[in-house]
């Protein structure tokens, strides 16, 4: 659908529809090396900011997922499906 959408409750940095019709945001961060995924944590206002655009979203009747993408300074992605789900 987009990339960098902005939403009354913030930014996405992508949105895609699922082949089940579900919204699916995905919040990209980058990191140094693999070894800091194992460390990486969203801040609280972050979760926060997520939730919120989902909520806004679900509220419209839409069935809403979201995913983490850390990028490291490779290119190396490592995904972590439906970290959060409405």
């Amino acid at each position: 659908m987009g990339h960098r959408i902005k939403t009354p409750y913030g930014e996405v940095d992508l949105i895609f529809v699922s082949p089940q019709k579900d919204l699916v945001f995905v919040e990209v961060k980058s990191i140094g090396t693999e070894k800091d995924f194992s460390n990486f944590v969203l801040r609280q206002s972050q979760r926060q900011r997520l939730k919120n655009v989902l909520a806004y979203y679900f509220e419209q009747g839409l069935c809403c997922r979201l995913h983490l993408s850390l990028v490291n300074r490779l290119k190396k992605v490592f995904v972590f499906k439906d970290i959060l789900a409405l």
